[in-house]
């Protein structure tokens, strides 16, 4: 199980699913109001026993532990920062 929690003290858990979708538009599983991210922005995917997250063609990508990734998969590590647009920010539980 995967949390994301947002700097505004808001928590999301993850269901229990093999991937889970962020953006703005309504149909992912973590929906943002930050006009700056993508509809569907990026992407968390279950990988065996950990996460990796995947942009899905977003016009910015997203920043892991502040460093830039557009079009690329990133492995995801307890405690990771990931930044998406210009003001939305998780930490990531992985537990």
């Amino acid at each position: 199980m995967a949390e994301a929690v947002a700097d505004a003290c808001q928590e999301f858990d993850f269901p229990e699913k093999e991937s889970i979708g962020i953006g703005r538009s309504r149909d992912n599983e973590v929906v943002s109001t930050d006009t700056s991210v993508s509809r569907h922005h990026c992407l968390i995917v279950k990988n065996g026993g950990g996460y990796f997250i995947r942009d899905r063609e977003s016009k910015n990508g997203f920043r892991l532990n502040k460093i830039p990734y557009v079009k690329r998969a990133v492995d995801l590590t307890d405690g990771d920062t990931l930044d998406i647009g210009e003001c939305t920010r998780f930490r990531v539980e992985i537990y």
